[in-house]
């Protein structure tokens, strides 16, 4: 019966997507940007079902649902760049949409057949040649499982069969993030006070995180307001302990962003002299870079005469 119907499906989607491509290429008057856009939409789709459909109504008709490991990477490829495509072209044909309400006057000039043509190569090329960078590196991974919980292969699944990159870069991962596991409930109550189970905060801040759960307008705010501007809010007689925690989670990343942002800002290195800075030139771009004074340029001019340029 499953078997009936999926077969059903898969041939009406031929048929239609068929009947759609032929009309366009038969029918003169359907020679428009649009309507080609449309047909390459059904020929990828006729693409995408290509790598699910018929792996899948063998599975039915079968009583053991293996794969070999270069088919089952052809049907992750099929299917990822199936999917791609798909957003790619309509992305194509919403800007086909754009240029012909927006510029009417101007759509065929804009549309030629050689824009058409272009626009059609970029939206095939991009999703199929991104996924072939993808294929490639997933193949150079060792693969030791052989158990995909899924109806068909994807780039995940395949990688979490790795012998030993992926499991070498899961063992980093975890190393370099361990110390989240370890502050994760603090975490949680920062971040979301109003959810948080109060058996599982500290026994001197249980007072504190019921009287805010309790509190209806503390709630409106907290969903209102940043999770900084919330903190900083809430009266420092009531609430103590729990704006001594905002701080110390918000200090956290508070150092990274500001160091990350102050580097960022120092532009002023950016210069063809930039070899004969010194250290306390460097100093001083970053002591201008982050400040908010506005400079007294006028004052500075005027002293001009008197800075003597450095020797070399």
């Amino acid at each position: 019966m499953y078997v009936l119907l999926v077969f059903v499906l898969y041939v009406l989607i031929i048929t239609v997507n068929l009947t759609l491509i032929l009309t366009v290429i038969i029918e003169n008057s359907l020679h428009e940007p649009m309507y080609i856009f449309l047909s390459n939409l059904c020929v990828n789709s006729l693409y995408g079902t290509v790598g699910f459909y018929p792996k899948f109504l063998l599975d039915l008709q079968s009583d053991t649902y293996t794969i070999t490991y270069s088919w089952c990477l052809t049907q992750a490829y099929v299917i990822y760049s199936s999917a791609m495509c798909e957003i790619t072209l309509l992305t194509v044909m919403s800007y086909d949409r754009y240029v012909a309400i927006c510029r009417p006057l101007q759509y065929h000039s804009i549309l030629t057949p050689h824009a058409v043509l272009k626009l059609l190569v970029v939206a095939w090329a991009y999703p199929l040649l991104a996924n072939a960078t993808a294929l490639v590196l997933t193949v150079r991974i060792p693969i030791c499982g052989s158990h995909i919980r899924k109806l068909f292969c994807d780039n995940p699944s395949i990688l979490k069969l790795g012998c030993s990159l992926a499991i070498a870069n899961q063992a980093e991962f975890g190393k370099r993030f361990q110390d989240f596991s370890v502050i994760e409930k603090d975490m949680k109550l920062f971040t979301t006070p109003f959810s948080v189970d109060v058996t599982d905060v500290d026994e001197r801040m249980q007072m504190e995180v019921i009287e805010i759960q309790c509190d209806e307008s503390l709630k409106s705010r907290h969903q209102l307001l940043p999770l900084q501007e919330f903190y900083r809010s809430l009266d420092k007689t009531r609430f103590p302990l729990m704006k001594r925690h905002a701080a110390r989670m918000i200090s956290l990343f508070g150092s990274t962003y500001i160091c990350e942002q102050t580097f960022s800002l120092m532009t002023l290195n950016k210069s063809r002299l930039r070899t004969r800075l010194t250290d306390r030139h460097l100093c001083d771009v970053l002591r201008i870079a982050t400040s908010r004074l506005t400079p007294d340029l006028p004052a500075i001019l005027s002293l001009r005469p008197s800075i003597t340029a450095p020797t070399e």
